[in-house]
């Protein structure tokens, strides 16, 4: 599983990543919000979370990651490769 910029997002504030298959949503949000990230309302199969402004979007196949615009563009792909790793890390530990 990698970490990628979105197509056609030039700023670099979104990024995209493979989901794992057999993903349990309610593992994956305990790991999450252990690590401060805060749940929102699920719309169906789309889970989301918010942490210091950040916006994570999780769906069965696919993942999302929205910096905050205010992280400085040339720092947006380190930042965002740091930002990723406890959210690698707990999408395989929500792995059935």
């Amino acid at each position: 599983m990698s970490l990628r910029a979105r197509a056609g997002c030039s700023k670099r504030l979104r990024w995209e990543f493979d989901v794992p298959p057999n993903v349990d949503a309610d593992a994956l949000a305990s790991t999450l919000m252990q690590d401060g990230f805060v749940a929102e309302v699920p719309i169906g199969a789309l889970r989301r979370y918010r942490k210091n402004g950040h916006q994570l979007l999780v769906l069965p196949a696919r993942g999302e990651l929205r910096l905050h615009y205010e992280v400085p563009q040339e720092e947006r792909s380190a930042f965002a490769m740091r930002f990723f790793i406890p959210v690698y890390e707990a999408l395989f530990a929500a792995v059935r």
